[in-house]
């Protein structure tokens, strides 16, 4: 009898270990998957974040792209006033109207005559045969422009080739 009560006990223990056991790894396993969740959870907000600031960022620039051809209208008209008084005035709105832009994160593009092509910030409009300015800018057309540090509009460019 005392031998049939300590078998049974120690099945009863061996069951309890086993369950125990499972229990333990359906735990372990519920956590890795807790912390994997709450990883991908926090990139996904991460993202989410970085997506909204740009959003906020980007938000004028339509109105941006639609006030820059007016400034291309500005800068084709400075070769063709003759009065100087009236390329003075012209200018002054022309400088203001750019530290305006300038004021809310408008800047224009670096991009200079003789820079290497670069597909991220250029646009070709037209190719020149040229010995010394391969794949190389060697007029801008139209000037592209950035917006808080984003490309809003790319450079309208002539290469060499």
């Amino acid at each position: 009898m005392k031998e049939n009560s300590n078998n049974l006990n120690n099945n009863l223990i061996n069951k309890l270990n086993k369950k125990n056991k499972e229990l333990k790894c359906i735990i372990k396993k519920n956590k890795e998957n807790y912390i994997k969740l709450l990883s991908d959870y926090e990139n996904l907000n991460k993202r989410f974040n970085k997506e909204k600031i740009n959003i906020i960022k980007l938000s004028k620039k339509d109105l941006i792209l639609d006030l820059l051809l007016i400034i291309d209208d500005f800068e084709r008209s400075f070769d063709y006033i003759k009065k100087k008084s009236t390329y003075i005035g012209i200018k002054l709105i022309y400088k203001k109207f750019i530290n305006l832009l300038k004021k809310h994160g408008v800047s224009k593009s670096s991009t200079k005559i003789g820079d290497e092509f670069d597909y991220n910030k250029h646009e070709v409009i037209s190719k020149k045969n040229t010995n010394k300015h391969v794949n190389k800018v060697v007029n801008i057309l139209q000037r592209g422009y950035l917006l808080n540090n984003i490309l809003i509009r790319y450079d309208k460019i002539i290469i060499g080739i």
